[in-house]
Formats: structure tokens, sequence, C-alpha cells
């Protein structure tokens, strides 16, 4: 999907699009592995509240999604790293029947899920599917050892009442290497 000034944006890049977007997902990290000042980019997905109504229930989701460090005074690196997501959601143009409040929000992680759904858990009043609404923040703390901190595979699902997967975008986190 996306729109027109998508396609000249598109069209007017000197990169392949693909290979730019998954490169902005890799930054250049500083030892032990954290970006100096955090990263962030810009999100925009369209996807149905309803997957059986998908063109009068299209919603437009923009966002921020982002990982910060903390620095303790003596400016060594702190913890707990924060991923965060932060977003608008609303009714794509005139899709009347579009409806933020009935799509879920869900972390997936490519490995020690386990690990990292309970400290998600911690940082989410205990609840793995938030829901996504008109507006919010997603914020997923991990604390880990500084020495060993590499960016860890993990993404946001958004998920229908009927548990169905309405899209993806991808959740930057760090966690400690094994």
């Amino acid at each position: 999907m996306g729109s027109a000034a998508d396609e000249k944006e598109n069209a007017n890049a000197n990169e392949n699009p693909c290979l730019t977007t998954h490169a902005s997902l890799s930054p250049q990290l500083a030892h032990p592995g954290v970006p100096l000042e955090g990263y962030k980019d810009g999100v925009r997905v369209f996807f149905p509240s309803n997957p059986d109504e998908p063109h009068d229930t299209m919603l437009e989701v923009d966002g921020v999604i982002g990982v910060t460090a903390t620095y303790r005074d003596d400016g060594a690196l702190g913890s707990p790293f924060k991923s965060y997501f932060s977003y608008t959601a609303q009714k794509y143009k005139d899709r009347l029947k579009g409806d933020p409040d009935s799509v879920r929000v869900r972390p997936v992680f490519v490995a020690d899920s386990d690990v990292y759904k309970e400290a998600f858990l911690k940082s989410n009043d205990n609840e793995t599917d938030v829901v996504l609404g008109s507006k919010g923040q997603i914020v997923f703390e991990l604390p880990v050892d500084n020495d060993t901190a590499v960016p860890i595979g993990a993404y946001y699902q958004f998920i229908s009442t009927d548990n169905r997967v309405l899209g993806t975008i991808p959740m930057p986190m760090f966690g400690s290497a094994r």
C-alpha cells in the first residue's frame, strides 16, 4: 500500500528502498554495541482493523520506533536499555469502520523468547498484548550486561480480535550476547 507521495519518494531514491530500510535498522554501533546517541526511525503502516472488511476498516499507524541507553553520572553506560514505539492510529481517509481500539499490539522475539517476554511483561503491566487505541507508547526495558550488549531480533505484530496478524513493524532492542 502507500500513497502517491510514497510512490514519488521511492521513484526518486538513489538506492533500493528495501536496502535503505534494512541499513537504517542496523545503525553503526559503538563499543560495547549500543548506539552512542540512541536510535530512532519513523514508521508508517496501513492495515485493516477487520481483515474480513479490509477496504472499510483500513487504519493508518504513524509513529517512531527507537532504542535508548541510559548513562551514569561518570559517563559509563547504564542499564536498562529502553525500546519504544510511540504512535498515533487513525481511520484511513474516509474508511468509517476502522477501529484502532479493536487491534492489539504483541511483541515477538526471535530468540530467547521467555527471557524477553518476562521483561516485556514487567514493563507493560503483565500484558502480552497491548490495545493499540488512537495514540500511545509502548516501552520495553531490558537490563543487560553492557559489555556484551548486541542487537536482538524482535518485532511488534498488530493482531485482530480473532487473533489474525494484520501487520508487523521492527522493535529495536538490545540484549546480552550468548
